[in-house]
């Protein structure tokens, strides 16, 4: 008896627990779609890297990275950015903001750039150039 009354508790828990799980959030794909890898070509010393998207000339969602002991990022490393698909439009070019960090002087550089959004594909990006003021982001295809 003991048994089939733990048994039955195990189920209803079971139960419980299913119930509460958002179908959207098993999905690890529908959540963050769009994925932009930035590779590091630079010949300077690069510390943070934060990319921005833009509708109507308005920031719809922002995202950094740099390391955590503070460190450059060192050439030819990539950083990856897990866009969520509801800051885009499908079919329609966005508009996005990358900005550059060099920490010994203080200074940082934006580079705007377009892209036609397709659902789940992935982008890459280089940063290249000599210094922060000749540096430039172009497209890897």
């Amino acid at each position: 008896m003991k048994k089939l009354m733990i048994l039955a508790l195990l189920i209803l828990l079971l139960f419980v627990v299913s119930a509460c799980v958002d179908s959207n959030e098993t999905k690890g794909s529908d959540k963050k779609d769009i994925i932009i890898d930035i590779k590091n070509n630079a010949d300077f010393d690069i510390y943070s890297i934060e990319i921005g998207v833009y509708k109507n000339e308005e920031i719809t969602a922002t995202q950094g990275s740099m390391n955590a002991d503070g460190s450059k990022i060192k050439k030819g490393e990539s950083l990856r950015f897990d866009l969520s698909k509801k800051d885009f439009k499908y079919g329609v070019e966005a508009n996005f903001k990358v900005v550059i960090e060099k920490i010994n002087n203080n200074r940082t550089k934006d580079m705007s750039f377009k892209l036609d959004i397709t659902q789940q594909k992935e982008y890459s990006l280089e940063i290249i150039g000599d210094s922060i003021t000749n540096s430039d982001l172009k497209e890897l295809k």
